[in-house]
């Protein structure tokens, strides 16, 4: 019987790196299943190598040779530097150092992008209904301790996921509450971005500055916090999560519009899981949509939301085998 093909693959995000054994299947249509999934606190290690070699530990004596990581932060060049972790590792010395036979690094939202080709129906939940026009290219937005995205476009029989930074560009105000948020971020930065707002830190900061528009108190400066006030119901914390939701919106839009991603937008992230059931999907939508010239042509294009974080994990193992077979 062929023997089960067995990878280790990473997500490395800036608070927590996750790292999974995925086994595909001798069937090439069966789906790659995960397993040995550990979640690591980045806080806790001082670099890459220190979590990896954690990791490595738990799961010895088995050393997968095939290895794909990966991280929040641009991948260029051999010298990788993540963007909201003051972490940077040499791909070539990682795989000098651990003997790994394929070692791939790839931006993370890539990684997810490209997980969507792999997800079944189930696991995937409409948003926005839409016409979807066959191939063409759609586009990934994830939200957590930053913003990302990425373009996946089809190319021959297969996909090529295109990172970007699109997080790191400038916030959009559109309304009179929105500028006068934007105002007052713009006296505490030099450059305020769609991360600066659609973030972890970000909605903490959303929740600061409505509470000091309306002048009254925050009651928490925690993510965990504003879950918890938003079960309570406190119109304070929804209110936060509804300008959360017009923002991303506007900035899925915009990410759809950036790359004519007829097939849709793609939303995943840990906050965004966190976070679904309080997300006010139809103002979402509504900003989604408010695209001046443009609005008739986001109008048809559907949203989408991934069911969990494992998808990326299964974009990182299914890039191993596509960058494997063009070699």
């Amino acid at each position: 019987m062929e023997a089960v093909d067995t990878c280790l693959v990473a997500d490395i995000g800036g608070t927590k790196a996750r790292f999974a054994l995925v086994d595909k299947p001798p069937d090439s249509d069966g789906l790659p299943q995960i397993r040995d999934h550990r979640v690591l606190r980045c806080a806790d290690y001082s670099g890459l190598e220190g979590v990896l070699e954690n990791y490595l530990e738990q799961i010895a004596p088995l050393r997968p040779q095939r290895v794909c990581l990966a991280v929040a932060g641009p991948v260029n060049d051999d010298v990788i530097r993540m963007t909201n972790r003051p972490w940077q590792f040499s791909a070539a010395a990682l795989r000098s150092r651990y003997g790994f036979h394929q070692l791939e690094i790839i931006n993370d939202v890539a990684a997810l992008a490209y997980g969507t080709v792999f997800a079944p129906p189930d696991a995937i939940r409409t948003i926005k209904s839409g016409a979807v026009p066959g191939r063409r290219a759609r586009v990934a937005v994830a939200i957590g301790t930053g913003l990302g995205v990425a373009v996946l476009l089809p190319e021959g029989s297969g996909w090529k996921p295109i990172p970007g930074e699109g997080g790191h560009a400038g916030l959009a105000p559109v309304t009179a509450l929105e500028r006068e948020l934007h105002r007052r971020l713009g006296s505490e930065r030099e450059h305020v971005s769609w991360e600066t707002v659609l973030s972890g830190a970000g909605l903490v900061r959303l929740h600061r500055l409505l509470a000091e528009i309306e002048g009254h108190a925050v009651a928490t400066n925690k993510e965990a916090g504003i879950i918890e006030q938003c079960r309570a119901g406190d119109a304070a914390a929804m209110k936060t999560l509804s300008q959360f939701s017009k923002l991303l919106g506007g900035f899925t839009g915009d990410a759809v519009l950036a790359a004519n991603a007829l097939s849709g937008a793609f939303l995943g992230g840990g906050l965004l899981l966190a976070f679904d059931p309080f997300i006010d999907y139809e103002s979402l939508i509504a900003r989604f949509r408010l695209k001046g010239p443009m609005s008739e042509a986001v109008r048809e294009v559907p949203i989408f939301s991934l069911d969990s974080e494992h998808w990326l994990l299964i974009g990182a193992a299914a890039w191993l085998d596509a960058v494997a077979q063009a070699a």
